[in-house]
């Protein structure tokens, strides 16, 4: 396999590199392109239709910036010279579009549950039932800052009233908390691809340098982001299930355009 960069692969990286470059400099001039261009959920007063498509050139910081160029430079030409440059670059828009996608359908859920909760408080409104709502979604309201909540609950005199109209403040607060950014959906498809294509491949880590078979190395990250997904790893902003949209549009694609197995 040549070692040249590839072409979509090589406009990808400038393409990248020029959104950053213009987003660091908007920030500059106190204009935050994240908030435009970053991926809210759909219930947000924030969103809009573009985002699914444009937050994939939208970065955290520069640390998220660069790890995920690294990935695109590194594993992305072995995928388009595999796919075709053609079909890489819907690939990869399509790995990042259905990587965010998956993460707010797993999020819909979850609000879902929480609209119940806040519907089952709502028709019987006691002080118990309130104490008994904010311990079920204790997790979901630890996401955001609950100082209202904290305070509210330290007063003396409960009233139900309020009570109601704090629970679908949070509820939204917590819609409008959500913005998603970067290409990490993209990349982990091409991480999944790497899987697929190349599972005895040697790769290494930069700051590991020691062979690892890819389906090995790949298997074990994708396992990593389900378990933090679920909420088993430590408290962060990574939006681990959409990591796992992303890899899980390459497998459906590479299936559907019947690849197999290169190495």
């Amino acid at each position: 396999m040549t070692q040249q960069i590839a072409p979509v692969t090589r406009n990808l990286l400038i393409l990248h590199i020029f959104a950053f470059v213009v987003q660091a400099f908007a920030l500059e001039n106190r204009i935050d392109m994240r908030e435009i261009f970053g991926l809210h959920y759909f219930e947000s007063k924030n969103f809009q239709i573009w985002q699914i498509l444009t937050y994939i050139f939208m970065h955290g910081d520069f640390h998220h910036f660069l790890s995920n160029m690294l990935g695109l430079f590194f594993l992305g030409s072995f995928i388009e010279y595999t796919l075709s440059s053609r079909r890489f670059l819907a690939f990869y828009m399509v790995c990042g579009m259905g990587a965010g996608l998956f993460h707010y359908g797993v999020l819909f859920g979850e609000m879902q549950l929480q609209k119940a909760g806040i519907e089952k408080f709502s028709k019987n409104p006691t002080e118990e039932n309130f104490l008994a709502y904010l311990n079920a979604f204790e997790k979901q309201l630890s996401m955001v800052k609950a100082d209202d909540i904290q305070e509210y609950v330290r007063k003396e005199n409960y009233n139900p009233t309020e009570a109601k109209k704090l629970v679908e403040m949070r509820l939204q607060s917590r819609m409008d908390a959500h913005n998603i950014v970067g290409a990490s959906g993209a990349i982990f498809g091409i991480l999944g691809a790497m899987f697929l294509l190349f599972p005895n491949l040697q790769m290494m880590l930069l700051f590991f340098p020691t062979p690892i078979k890819a389906k090995y190395l790949l298997g074990a990250y994708l396992v990593y982001e389900l378990w933090a997904g679920m909420g088993f790893g430590f408290s962060d902003n990574i939006a681990h299930f959409a990591h796992l949209g992303g890899a899980l549009m390459a497998f459906i694609l590479i299936k559907f355009w019947g690849f197999k197995r290169q190495y």
